[in-house]
């Protein structure tokens, strides 16, 4: 196990992770000069993570939204030239999709109208 707790495959499949994908993104969020704006300039960088998988999808490329390792944020933050207090926000990686998995079994909608 790690400092944080996570056994050594998981460490190493991480420390390599970036080398399986043609273009890895790293995305974070400002501090604001409040919690308040802190945490909205989180949820909106959240939404632009969100609107971004939508358009990579859109554009027939294969997404995934990985968070940053535990503990590993700040060295993250700053080896990406971020300023300091950054929270990571995402880690995105983009690619082709090397196969195309069927969707899940989804039991059938229920809608009860309520007037």
């Amino acid at each position: 196990m790690d400092a944080h707790g996570d056994p050594p495959e998981k460490v190493a499949k991480a420390r390599t992770k970036y080398l399986r994908t043609p273009a890895t993104l790293v995305v974070g969020s400002a501090p604001g000069d409040s919690p308040l704006r802190t945490a909205e300039n989180r949820d909106a960088v959240a939404a632009g993570v969100q609107n971004l998988l939508l358009a990579a999808t859109a554009h027939g490329l294969a997404s995934y939204w990985g968070s940053c390792p535990k503990g590993a944020n700040d060295v993250v933050a700053e080896l990406c030239g971020f300023e300091p207090g950054t929270h990571v926000a995402a880690i995105v990686y983009l690619g082709w999709a090397t196969d195309s998995p069927e969707p899940p079994e989804r039991p059938a909608v229920q809608l009860t109208v309520v007037s």
